[in-house]
C-alpha cells in the first residue's frame, strides 16, 4: 500500500477499489486483512466504500488499536446492518479493547452488532468486564488468557440472564475452578453452544460439565484436546442425551471410549460426533456398527485414527438402514476389502458423503459406485471442529 500524505484519501480509496469482489452489492460480507499501521482516516475510507447491506465485517490481523478503534465506529455508524464483527487476530490489549467497547456502547441501542469474534486478542480477564456489557448473542474469545478469573466474570453474566448463546473458549487458560463456574452458569444461561478445548482443565472438563448437561439448553459442546480417556467418555456417555453436536477430536477416547459413546446414541439427540485422532480401531467401529441402525446420527468423523479393513466392514454393513449422511474415514489404515464393502453399501444406504485420504491404492473395480459419494481430503492431520 503506498505511503499516504497529502493524498491519503485518494490513495486509499484506489487501492480499496482495486480489491477484487469486495464493493458488489451483492456481498453481504466484507473482509480486510494484514493492512498494518494505517492511519485512522483510511477506516472511515472503508466504510465509505462498504455497501450498507453489508451483514459481517472482518478486519482480521488488521492492527485496530486504540487509535483507531474511534475512528472505526464512527465508520459502523454509516453500516446500520452489520451483524458481525471479526477482529481476529488484532493484538488489542486489554486497554484498546475497552477503548472500543466504550465506542460500541456508544452505538446501542440502535446497533445491530449480535456476534463478535476476538480471536488472538491477547485479552486477558480485565476485558471481560467491558465485554459483558454488549447485547451480543455470539462471543468468540478462542486463543485469549482471560483464565479462570475471565470464566468466572463470564458465569457470573450468564447468570444475570446474559444474551449469549454462542461462547468460544478455547485455549484460555481455564481449570476446573473456571469451567465449573460456567457449569453452574449453564443452567439458567442462554447458552446453546460452548467450547472449552485446549484449556488446563484437562479431563476433568468432561466430567463437570456431565453433571450439568442434562440440566442445561446446551445443543453444541467441544472439547477437543483436553486428554479425555473412556473413563470420562462413560461419564458423559449419560449425560449428552439432550445434544445434538458433540466434539471430542484428538482426545485418548480409545475403542472403550468409543464404545460407552456409542451405546448412548439410540437414547440421545446426537446428530453430529467428531471423535477424530482418538486411537479408536476395529472394536471402536464395532460398537458404533451396533448402534448405528437405531441411533439419529446424521454426520460421523472418524479421521485420524487406525481402523483397518474389518472396522470399515463394520461400518459398511451398518449403514444400509442407518440415517447416517456424512462419514469422514481420512487418514486411516484400510484398503481394498475396506473400500469394496463401502462401494456394495454405500448406494443402498442414506449416505451422500464419504470421505477418504486417497484411492489410487485399492482395485480399481471397486471405485466406480463410490464416485458420486466421494470425497477425497489431503493427507494430513487437522483439528477437525464443527
Amino acid at each position: 500500500m503506498k505511503k499516504f500524505g497529502k493524498s491519503a484519501f485518494e490513495n486509499c480509496r484506489d487501492t480499496l477499489m482495486n480489491l477484487p469482489d469486495l464493493f458488489r452489492p451483492a456481498r453481504t460480507e466484507a473482509t480486510l486483512q494484514e493492512c498494518t499501521r494505517l492511519p485512522q482516516n483510511v477506516l472511515r475510507v472503508c466504510t465509505d466504500f462498504f455497501k450498507r447491506d453489508v451483514h459481517t465485517l472482518r478486519l482480521t490481523f488488521f492492527y485496530v488499536n486504540t487509535r483507531t478503534c474511534k475512528a472505526l465506529v464512527q465508520g459502523l455508524k454509516k453500516l446500520p446492518r452489520i451483524t458481525t464483527l471479526d477482529f481476529t487476530g488484532n493484538f488489542m490489549l486489554d486497554d484498546g479493547w475497552d477503548c472500543l467497547v466504550c465506542e460500541l456502547l456508544g452505538l446501542e441501542p440502535s446497533s445491530s452488532i449480535t456476534s463478535l469474534r476476538l480471536e488472538r486478542n491477547n485479552l486477558t480477564h480485565a476485558a471481560v468486564p467491558a465485554l459483558i456489557q454488549l447485547s451480543l448473542k455470539t462471543l468468540d474469545l478462542t486463543k485469549n488468557n482471560i483464565g479462570d478469573e475471565g470464566a468466572e466474570l463470564l458465569a457470573q453474566a450468564l447468570r444475570a440472564k446474559s444474551s449469549i448463546t454462542r461462547l468460544m473458549l478455547e485455549c484460555n487458560n481455564i481449570s476446573p475452578r473456571g469451567v465449573s463456574a460456567l457449569a453452574q452458569a449453564l443452567k439458567s444461561s442462554q447458552v446453546r453452544s460452548l467450547d472449552l478445548s485446549h484449556n488446563p482443565a484437562g479431563p476433568e472438563s468432561a466430567t463437570i460439565l456431565a453433571g450439568v448437561l442434562s440440566g442445561s439448553g446446551l445443543r453444541w459442546l467441544r472439547l477437543a484436546h483436553n486428554g479425555i480417556g473412556p473413563r470420562e467418555c462413560s461419564i458423559m456417555g449419560k449425560a449428552i442425551l439432550n445434544l445434538n453436536t458433540l466434539d471430542l477430536s484428538n482426545n485418548r477416547i480409545g475403542d472403550d471410549g468409543c464404545g460407552y459413546l456409542a451405546a448412548s446414541l439410540p437414547l440421545s439427540q446426537l446428530s453430529v460426533l467428531v471423535v477424530s485422532n482418538n486411537n479408536i480401531g476395529c472394536d471402536g467401529c464395532a460398537a458404533l456398527a451396533q448402534y448405528l441402525p437405531t441411533s439419529p446420527l446424521k454426520t460421523l468423523v472418524l479421521k485420524d485414527n487406525r481402523i483397518r479393513d474389518p472396522g470399515c466392514e463394520a461400518l459398511a454393513a451398518a449403514l444400509v438402514g442407518s440415517s447416517l449422511t456424512d462419514l469422514h474415514l481420512s487418514n486411516n489404515s484400510f484398503y481394498t476389502p475396506g473400500v469394496r464393502a463401502f462401494s456394495q453399501a454405500v448406494p443402498q444406504s442414506a449416505l451422500r458423503k464419504l470421505h477418504l485420504t486417497r484411492v489410487d491404492t485399492v482395485d480399481p473395480v471397486v471405485v466406480p459406485p463410490l464416485a458420486p459419494f466421494l470425497v477425497l481430503d489431503p493427507r494430513m492431520a487437522l483439528d477437525w471442529g464443527i
